[in-house]
């Protein structure tokens, strides 16, 4: 299965994000400008609409932390260069088949101790 490719960076995108932002704060300015000449409560509007861009704010700035949060997780490499999240498969297998030789070259190393005592206790004294 092929997967898609993300162009650009966590940084490029962190970017994109902060535009948009600004463009829909820009946008919303020039809403309220165009509020503040027609509506005859624009006072009361303004401010319940002053609240909702405070709102909008604050939970811009709370997905941009959850964004460099997760950029920053992701970014974290190894002495390698690998990124410590990710684990290969090939990896994991040579691990788990380095485990099991280590087994067997225990057994292996009893296995002779004991042929050898029992040749030290052939030969005697």
């Amino acid at each position: 299965m092929e997967e898609l490719a993300v162009p650009g960076s966590g940084l490029e995108y962190m970017t994109n994000v902060g535009v948009v932002g600004i463009l829909v704060l820009m946008i919303l300015d020039r809403v309220f400008a165009f509020v503040r000449t027609r509506s005859p409560d624009r006072h009361d509007r303004l401010e319940r609409i002053g609240v909702l861009v405070a709102q909008a704010k604050d939970h811009d700035d709370a997905v941009a932390s959850k964004i460099t949060d997760l950029w920053d997780w992701h970014n974290l490499r190894d002495e390698d260069g690998v990124p410590v999240w990710y684990v290969r498969k090939s990896l994991e297998e040579a691990i788990r088949m380095q485990a099991e030789s280590m087994s067997k070259l225990a057994e292996n190393i009893g296995e002779q101790t004991r042929a050898l005592e029992r040749l030290v206790e052939r030969q005697g004294p």
